[in-house]
């Protein structure tokens, strides 16, 4: 059995969701892609983890509390990426 990947990630609010999502459908008839995510679990992914063990997850968890106090943050976007294959991710 496959271990879980995890990654840090960031939700994108509610008001931007509506947004994304109707650019995912025109991007649907240019990209090939293995998966779209559903609009609610759209999410901004800060670092990709990869496969941990379940005896590390918590402490990752646990060192990852502090910044769910954060509230507001700006982000400049710079190039986009995806995860796997290029020609179908």
């Amino acid at each position: 059995m496959a271990s879980p990947h995890y990654f840090i990630a960031i939700p994108v609010p509610f008001s931007f969701q509506s947004l994304f999502s109707t650019w995912q459908k025109q991007l649907r008839e240019h990209v090939s892609y293995k998966q779209w995510p559903h609009q609610e679990d759209l999410h901004i992914t800060l670092k990709f983890l990869g496969p941990v063990a379940d005896t590390k997850i918590q402490s990752v968890t646990e060192l990852l509390k502090p910044i769910e106090k954060i509230n507001a943050f700006s982000v400049k976007v710079g190039n986009l990426g995806s995860f796997g294959n290029q020609i179908n991710p």
